[in-house]
């Protein structure tokens, strides 16, 4: 389990937390989710350790050498094949993750995913395409912790359904941290969807319990929860 005890994060005089708790459990993909610009990447940040905390107290944070984070945008030189990436992700480690925790479809996953795409460079992969095949070699290095920035963005419906199910099931074995826009794809998805405010979770749980909670339709569901941040951010301003 991850915690953090009133944490206070800020940028120049931008406070993006103020006095912040909150816990993560990690028994499934946990996906965090909030407006723009409420702190969804710098959460990310903070657990990787790239962004030091003004004050306040971390617990459960694996040492970074076993953390895997994966950027909203990764850097990539363009002529390099995607098969080539592959083996030099495949070297960071003696087993993958999907050795490890005996990930069971992978191997179709690969054949009908990952294996069409080797002869290509990076440089022509479609955005969906160099998303997924980048979230693949991501969460093929075996690593304690996993964290994906924004891993749907841009991404069309098909390959979205590749890369959550990739992560859902990884997610079972191994702590996973994803931030995402949209709430609709995890509607039938073994996870935990958590909302962001300045200072805690206003949200956690599952994808039924929020609709239940907060709205008929995910889109009214998340507007609820934003008028709700809101509020309880103009109180701790």
């Amino acid at each position: 389990m991850i915690e953090l005890k009133k944490v206070t994060v800020s940028y120049s005089k931008n406070k993006i937390f103020k006095n912040f708790s909150g816990k993560i459990s990690c028994n499934n993909l946990i996906v965090l989710m909030g407006k723009n610009g409420v702190g969804k990447s710098t959460l990310l940040d903070i657990i990787s350790g790239l962004k030091k905390i003004d004050s306040g107290s971390l617990y459960g944070i694996p040492p970074t050498k076993k953390i895997m984070y994966m950027f909203q945008s990764t850097p990539f030189y363009s002529n390099v094949k995607v098969k080539q990436m592959l083996r030099m992700y495949k070297t960071f480690g003696r087993i993958t993750s999907f050795e490890k925790y005996k990930i069971s479809e992978i191997n179709e996953f690969f054949d009908k995913n990952i294996e069409p795409l080797l002869n290509k460079s990076l440089g022509d992969l479609s955005g969906g395409e160099t998303k997924l095949v980048f979230t693949y070699a991501s969460a093929m290095v075996l690593k304690s912790l996993y964290l994906f920035d924004e891993p749907l963005s841009g991404v069309d419906p098909e390959n979205r359904i590749k890369i959550i199910n990739l992560l859902e099931d990884l997610g079972r074995k191994v702590p996973i941290i994803i931030t995402a826009h949209e709430i609709l794809p995890f509607k039938d998805i073994d996870c935990t969807l958590k909302y962001l405010s300045s200072n805690r979770f206003l949200f956690s749980g599952s994808y039924a319990q929020l609709i239940k909670n907060y709205g008929a339709t995910s889109e009214e569901a998340f507007l609820n929860l934003t008028q709700e941040m809101r509020k309880e951010n103009k109180k701790h301003q």
